[in-house]
């Protein structure tokens, strides 16, 4: 099939990003037309992160605002439960600052450990790069209104949803997949055994990808720790050992 990236794009923004409802599109050479200069990367450009093609389900289009350049950069996921408190938001900061510089920090722009991690980067000088469950141009949720403009301006927000969609149930655990794949390294500070965190987890060991989690003994950490400690996954347990990732 001789496919355009503009095929793509249009069918991305006719479905609203709906990944079987495009690849249908695409399989069935359904009549489109041009869409102008939108700010995408699809999956037949030469720019298309390499990390995507281990996916059963690569991204087909992905919307961007901000520098995409950080797509080539050294990444760190950090992501964690939306539930927590000032505890492990003081955590995140000390993990995000006492990483390598190298690395950018990548989550998913959701309440709690994400924002705090996407936070601590802009805050310590570093990159950070957001992928979103909505569309490219819906904050959500609106409290990190002040990030997304951030994001915007210096760093960079990925989306396989276009414009103002809104964020469906769904999105979450299928963005999720994106995340795992994008990250050199994965780091939980804190989550719950059953949780989108997990899934993200679980993504990332099929991938074969390094995964952290914190030694700690707050209640938060210790409800997914039993759970991750069982699937080998490594231990963060000092500043020192942070440092060498």
């Amino acid at each position: 099939m001789n496919l355009q990236r503009q095929q793509i794009i249009y069918y991305a923004i006719k479905y609203n990003g709906e990944y079987h409802s495009v690849l249908n599109a695409l399989s069935q050479n359904e009549a489109w037309q041009e869409v102008g200069d939108v700010a995408a990367i699809t999956i037949i450009d030469s720019d298309y992160p390499v990390y995507f093609w281990q996916l059963r389900y690569p991204p087909l289009c992905l919307f961007y605002r901000g520098n995409k350049s950080l797509l080539a950069d050294k990444k760190v996921a950090i992501v964690g439960s939306r539930d927590v408190g000032e505890e492990i938001r003081l955590l995140t900061k000390i993990i995000v600052k006492n990483l390598n510089i190298d690395y950018d920090i990548l989550s998913g722009m959701a309440k709690g450990v994400d924002g705090y991690s996407h936070r601590a980067a802009i805050a310590c000088g570093k990159k950070t790069i957001g992928i979103l469950a909505n569309g490219i141009k819906y904050c959500y949720p609106p409290e990190n209104s002040d990030l997304y403009e951030l994001m915007v301006k210096e760093h960079l927000l990925l989306s396989e949803y276009p414009q103002y969609c809104r964020p469906l149930r769904y999105h979450f655990p299928f963005r999720n997949r994106l995340i795992a794949a994008l990250a050199d390294k994965l780091i939980i500070p804190a989550a719950k055994e059953k949780s989108g965190t997990m899934i993200t987890v679980d993504c990332a060991l099929e991938l074969n990808k390094d995964i952290y989690c914190w030694d700690d003994n707050s209640a938060v950490a210790k409800q997914a720790n039993a759970y991750l400690l069982q699937q080998g996954v490594n231990v963060l347990s000092s500043l020192q050992a942070i440092k060498e990732l």
